[in-house]
């Protein structure tokens, strides 16, 4: 039995929000079939999570969680393929390719891999090592925690890449920051986010943990800039943290607006003065 079967010319599909488990055979089979969209399912326990197969190529394959499969992901004869910003977490075999080449990263992140046995030495939630595919491909910048994404009121979203658990996440658009509560039992939690413009758009970001009582950990707030979005970094003891990002104004104009206010303050207290003399 198979969940989702694309077979002989399914060009140009959409495969999204789906829940995909227990299939005894594949969770989403793809042949001869090209420039399709599989993002942000959740294929699990399945014989094969995804198997792409004979010329099946240039599809995408982003954000899905890929887990506890017998095979993660499977492709044969099917190149030009992109799969980055998947959660692949222990499948019986992560991947299986046959006379294929294909792209596993954007070129600035790629995907997780919960057997990657690589390090993170410059703290910027990236592996310093590839996750090897086979002789021809690799993940060349393997996640160190697994992809998140978040949508905001303003219909764009927040990517993290996080080795902890993340909820009530949420953006405000008020005052352009963003909340959430991350957790985990043990050692060192990490937070790799990627915020669009539009959402914080200045030049200074700041992390506050826990209102101000937990420092963060190697913080980078202007780790990667591409034009649209920042990428910023910080980490944390692991227990349950409040995790605060907030655009942090020039002082400039924290000192003109403080300025702009005073001055109000003096008009209202003269005029206030003014008519008491007039009264009396």
């Amino acid at each position: 039995m198979d969940g989702i079967w694309f077979v002989s010319g399914s060009h140009g599909n959409s495969i999204s929000r789906n829940g995909i488990t227990n299939n005894s055979q594949y969770g989403i089979y793809l042949s001869e079939s090209t420039f399709n969209d599989i993002s942000r399912n959740s294929v699990a326990s399945n014989g094969g999570g995804i198997y792409i197969y004979d010329d099946s190529n240039r599809n995408n394959i982003s954000e899905n969680n890929i887990t506890k499969n017998d095979n993660g992901i499977m492709l044969s004869f099917s190149s030009e393929n992109s799969i980055c910003h998947n959660d692949f977490i222990s499948n019986t075999n992560q991947v299986y390719t046959y006379g294929s080449v294909n792209t596993w990263d954007n070129g600035v992140e790629g995907n997780y891999w919960s057997n990657y046995t690589g390090v993170d030495l410059d703290y910027d939630g990236i592996g310093e090592s590839w996750y090897e595919i086979d002789g021809n491909d690799a993940d060349h910048f393997p996640l160190m925690g697994m992809f998140s994404s978040f949508n905001t009121s303003l219909g764009y979203h927040v990517n993290v890449i996080s080795n902890s658990t993340i909820e009530d996440f949420e953006y405000f658009e008020s005052n352009s920051t963003i909340k959430m509560y991350v957790s985990g039992e043990e050692g060192v939690g990490f937070c790799r986010v990627s915020i669009p413009h539009v959402l914080i758009n200045v030049s200074n970001i700041s992390v506050i943990i826990d209102d101000g009582l937990t420092s963060a950990i190697y913080p980078n707030y202007t780790l990667y800039e591409n034009g649209t979005h920042r990428w910023i970094y910080f980490a944390y003891p692991h227990s349950i943290r409040k995790i605060d990002i907030i655009p942090e104004f020039p002082s400039t104009v924290i000192l003109l607006l403080a300025s702009v206010f005073i001055a109000f303050v003096v008009i209202l207290a003269k005029k206030k003065l003014s008519r008491n003399v007039i009264t009396e």
